[in-house]
């Protein structure tokens, strides 16, 4: 079975799960969607939700290679912040510039903990509908678009007004940065019209990010919807 056929069976089985999983009105069902997406249930554990600074400033990382810490720097990230300026050892922050949405968290856990499932990279707010995003970084990552959705669909189960979205990133603005892995999957379905991908797409909202100036120390990003 080629990789192409492995993808495309996944999606069909996405496409089923979305349809069965999400209602009309905007509501889950979640007995479904935990049936088809969770192998394990919860423990006993609670989760502890709370950010209460970045923890990133005193940390020597020469870049962002996971999401986590990426998705920390968009969350935190403060122009005027001396921490940000003097003090954060990341060689690349990231800035978002934008005016649509509003970032409003990063790794977001559910209420107790699961084996196996993990948090929700970044909340949004766009249009007043709020979203759980799974986020790839932009380099050495070949994680797959199913992967992403079916990450996306599974970490916003437990809340009810979080609509689950991915976000890839797209080419940039300064013409130097061609897009992620993931962004060439789903372009590359987009374009082949891939009918599973274009069912998904109705539940699961699909952002780009934009990166400005991919060679300066604070990356400047927008992020918006893949219309």
């Amino acid at each position: 079975m080629t990789q192409k056929t492995q993808i495309n069976d996944g999606l069909n089985c996405l496409k089923e799960i979305c349809e069965k999983g999400y209602n009309k009105d905007g509501t889950k069902n979640v007995d479904y969607l935990s049936k088809k997406l969770r192998v394990n249930g919860y423990s006993d554990k609670k989760t502890n939700p709370k950010h209460e600074k970045c923890a990133a400033y005193y940390k020597e990382c020469d870049t962002e290679k996971r999401e986590k810490s990426i998705c920390r720097c968009m969350f935190y990230y403060d122009e005027n912040s001396r921490k940000c300026k003097t003090s954060c050892k990341f060689k690349r922050k990231w800035h978002y510039i934008g005016t649509d949405i509003v970032i409003t968290d990063y790794e977001t856990p559910m209420e107790y903990k699961i084996d196996g499932i993990g948090n929700i990279d970044l909340r949004i707010k766009h249009k007043s509908v709020e979203y759980g995003v799974e986020v790839k970084p932009p380099e050495n990552n070949e994680e797959t678009i199913c992967r992403m959705v079916s990450e996306a669909m599974t970490y916003t189960i437990d809340y009810p007004s979080y609509r689950p979205a991915i976000a890839v990133f797209g080419p940039s603005s300064d013409g130097k940065y061609k897009g992620s892995y993931q962004y060439d999957s789903g372009m590359e379905l987009i374009n082949e019209n891939i009918e599973s991908f274009s069912v998904i797409r109705n539940y699961v909202k699909v952002f780009i990010i934009t990166m400005g100036d991919t060679n300066a120390k604070v990356v400047d990003f927008t992020i918006d919807p893949l219309e």
